[in-house]
């Protein structure tokens, strides 16, 4: 036999095969899940918590200048201390 008349009935054969109907086939029922219930408690009061992601910069800077030369050997803030005007920053 040649291959061009072997080749369709192959494929017929083939296609039978994959076209069988067993019941041994059907897949099993999955298994059935329990679950924990919880009650929930109504409350007056709630914490609030916010998480955001951004880059911090500030709204003013300044220069500072000091009125007499020397070393720092103190410095009496740090970042993100609020000052107001006339506070001590170094000494």
């Amino acid at each position: 036999m040649s291959l061009l008349r072997l080749s369709p009935i192959m494929l017929a054969v083939a296609l039978l095969t994959g076209c069988d109907s067993s019941e041994a086939q059907l897949a099993a029922p999955e298994p059935i899940l329990s679950v924990e219930t919880h009650s929930l408690v109504q409350s007056d009061h709630y914490q609030v918590m916010r998480e955001y992601v951004g880059t911090v910069r500030a709204g003013q800077q300044a220069q500072l200048g000091f009125e007499l030369a020397g070393k720092v050997s103190n410095i009496m803030v740090d970042v993100g201390d609020r000052v107001n005007q006339g506070d001590a920053l170094s000494a």
